[in-house]
């Protein structure tokens, strides 16, 4: 089983846009291999960024297919609603906004369907500071690389998205 957190962060938001980092924590429970990724983007909205690391993460998975089972279970976990809601198998929720970013998400997703992987995604508290169970844990660990990413953009005065680490 692959298990993925991500998480996203923006200087701004609802629909204004501001300064945003991304990043995703993945690992396998073999205990094969552990891998974090980050980045950044300027003009852009929190929602955005969420979508962003689930799609960053998705790309990682199909460039690295060969060093899983075909038949693994990805289990994405993620604070946002929207992005859990709206993607799991139900499909509970419409993808009415950002539609650019759904479409590649949808894309990857079938990708990685099509070569046998199980994908799910799970809602998990955010900044669940009291709890030591993992999935706090490691979202913990995705918000803090988030908001790195994003204050790096500042710091380094960056006006285009930038994969950062």
């Amino acid at each position: 089983m692959i298990k993925v957190f991500t998480d996203g962060a923006c200087t701004s938001s609802g629909t204004h846009k501001g300064l945003g980092g991304w990043s995703f924590v993945m690992f396998d429970t073999d205990g094969r291999s552990e891998f974090e990724h980050t980045g950044g983007s300027t003009d852009t909205t929190n929602n955005r960024m969420e979508m962003e690391a689930v799609i960053q993460a998705l790309k990682h998975i199909v460039q690295t297919k060969h060093l899983y089972e075909s038949d693994s279970k990805i289990l994405f976990y993620s604070d946002s609603n929207l992005v859990v809601e709206t993607l799991k198998k139900d499909g509970s929720w419409q993808k009415k906004s950002n539609i650019d970013k759904w479409e590649e998400i949808d894309e990857l997703v079938t990708l990685l369907i099509t070569l046998g992987f199980d994908i799910d995604f799970t809602w998990v508290k955010a900044h669940d500071d009291k709890s030591e169970v993992e999935s706090a844990r490691f979202n913990k660990r995705a918000d803090k690389l988030a908001t790195k990413a994003r204050d790096a953009m500042k710091e380094l005065g960056l006006t285009q998205s930038h994969v950062l680490l």
